[in-house]
């Protein structure tokens, strides 16, 4: 059974008075990639680069996205972590609330897949 551990350091305020954040982390996988969140890199007006959260990986982006950096042809990749900050902390909350949702269906599709596609062997005869 493929199973996640995902870390939270709840919503917090980045400063007294500033923003909030919130980061998730997936600490432990077993059977799955610990990289599921997608992440778009985008080049700034400054010509430097920052990395934003996209979503939770579908089952094929799980085999087409590379890991933690992205490959050539595209600004997509796969990471274990994301941070996210933002001014109101009920967003945030459903922000983390559809993530866990979203890594749980994911859990749900890539164990459905196992067991619908595992080694089989057919035995066929003429007609």
């Amino acid at each position: 059974m493929k199973s996640l551990t995902l870390s939270c350091t709840g919503i917090v305020r980045v400063t007294e008075t500033g923003p909030y954040k919130l980061a998730m982390t997936v600490t432990v996988a077993n059977g799955i990639s610990r990289a599921i969140f997608v992440k778009q890199r985008v080049r700034t007006v400054e010509n430097s680069t920052t990395d934003n959260f996209v979503a939770v990986a579908s089952s094929t982006q799980l085999e087409d996205l590379a890991e933690l950096s992205p490959s050539p042809d595209t600004s997509y990749y796969r990471d274990y972590t994301f941070e996210i900050v933002g001014e109101n902390p009920d967003y945030l909350d459903w922000v983390r609330q559809n993530v866990l949702s979203e890594a749980q269906n994911l859990l749900n599709n890539e164990n459905a897949l196992a067991a619908n596609y595992g080694t089989s062997v057919y035995t066929l005869t003429a007609v």
